[in-house]
């Protein structure tokens, strides 16, 4: 049922119920183009816990069109007010809280997830809700290799050769500033990427990582050449999750 149902989104703004096996509408969406962002629920797979436990409850999907994402945003309100889906209320996640993104004041910063209870810091950006922030750290991991340790990378500590690489370096998603595997200079340029990519411009991260795959491939260093294949798709995914939220 839903598969035909997703072969046909209506190419429009407007909002999406999903029900489960029983009928009932238990999410309630809005979209600027619905194709788009009903679809990601099924194609997505760096979803949080929770929205992955929503999907797997989804049997059936209506569709309800409006003439523009204002009126949608109205309508999401009225449908949950009377629905009260119970995702809707899972997936709230403490709106009463404010998230944020966030980097720590060291040598090598790293990349937090903050709310307005521990935030000591000036907030890159502020998120609608927990499981958005933290969806978008993860992604953001993929894209940029920044440290998540809480080492105390100083120049003696690493000197004496007081760290040992982690999982997320065999992982390729940190580049080890802890064993001096990357210097200050480079580190900071993902971070002034990163902040390019929190203030929505894209384009210009795109563009150097084309240019580096290609070079790669041009050179037969096909598993460089992935792995930045492998951080533009995370750049794609990260986009529409913040487009479509």
């Amino acid at each position: 049922m839903i598969e035909e149902k997703l072969k046909n989104v209506p190419k429009s703004s407007g909002c999406y119920l999903f029900k489960d096996k029983k009928g009932q509408i238990i999410y309630v969406g809005k979209a600027k183009h619905l194709p788009n962002r009903v679809k990601s629920y099924f194609s997505n797979k760096n979803h949080s816990s929770k929205t992955k436990l929503l999907v797997e409850n989804i049997i059936d999907v209506d569709f309800l069109t409006t003439l523009d994402e204002n009126s949608a945003i109205s309508l999401e309100n009225d449908l949950i007010k009377t629905h009260k889906p119970k995702f809707n209320i899972k997936l709230k996640d403490d709106r009463s809280k404010k998230w944020y993104l966030t980097l720590t004041d060291d040598n090598f910063p790293r990349l937090e997830v903050k709310n307005d209870t521990n935030l000591d810091s000036n907030p890159l950006i502020e998120v609608p809700s927990s499981s958005l922030c933290h969806e978008m750290y993860d992604l953001l991991h993929d894209i940029f290799n920044l440290r998540s340790c809480s080492y105390d990378i100083t120049t003696e500590n690493v000197e004496n050769t007081k760290f040992s690489v982690c999982l997320e370096y065999h992982m390729g998603r940190c580049d080890a500033p802890c064993i001096n595997n990357i210097n200050k200079f480079v580190y900071n340029s993902s971070i002034t990427d990163l902040k390019q990519v929190l203030s929505f411009n894209f384009s210009q991260l795109k563009g150097k990582l084309t240019r580096l795959m290609n070079s790669f491939s041009k050179n037969m260093e096909f598993e460089k050449a992935n792995s930045i294949k492998f951080r533009l798709n995370a750049l794609d995914n990260y986009e529409k999750c913040v487009e479509f939220n």
